[in-house]
This record gives C-alpha cells, structure tokens and sequence, in this order.
C-alpha cells in the first residue's frame, strides 16, 4: 500500500477482515500514513482473524474488483492465500496478473 500510495494516482480502499484496530502496529502506521491517499476503509467485523477469516476477506475483494494482481512467493503454485485468492479471481473470470516475487 504504501509504495502504490506513493507512486500511483489508483484510488486506494482498505479492507480488513476484523477492525483496523485489531491490524498490526505496521499496517495501522501505514493506513495513518496513507490516509489522504484512501477513498474507503472496510471493516468487515469478523472477531477472530484466522484463515477462514482472510480468504472471505479476499473474496469480497475479488467480487468488487474487475481483476486481481497478485504477488505469490516464487515456487510453484501451492495453497497459499495469495494462490487461493489468485484462482477464485479466474474462477469469476476476472483477468490476473500475477508476479512473483
């Protein structure tokens, strides 16, 4: 987020899927960073984070998004979220741009 903030126009939204205050220090640091930089923060109210938690939280991404662009760890395509998140874009038939990092 931070590095989009600072070197793109995009409208920015953050989505957490508890509250931003349950978010590490670091993310609430960036958001505050970023604040004039975000159009919307969405809070989604779950009252544990855990994994399931997560992937709902990327697929209310996925469904308002018109593509995903994803940054899995190098290696071959396994079960991380970011995969996850990646295949239920192409499960909707949203285009994808995946780099890996």
């Amino acid at each position: 987020m931070l590095w989009l903030a600072g070197n793109s126009q995009a409208q920015i939204t953050i989505v957490v899927p508890g509250t931003v205050a349950q978010q590490p220090a670091e993310a609430r640091q960036a958001i505050e960073r970023c604040r004039d930089r975000i159009v919307d923060v969405v809070e989604l109210g779950a009252a544990e984070l855990c994994a399931p938690t997560y992937h709902a939280r990327n697929r209310y991404m996925v469904d308002r998004a018109q593509m995903a662009i994803g940054f899995p760890l190098a290696g071959p395509e396994g079960a991380s979220g970011t995969w996850q998140t990646l295949n239920y874009a192409a499960s909707q038939g949203k285009p994808r741009l995946i780099v890996p990092i």
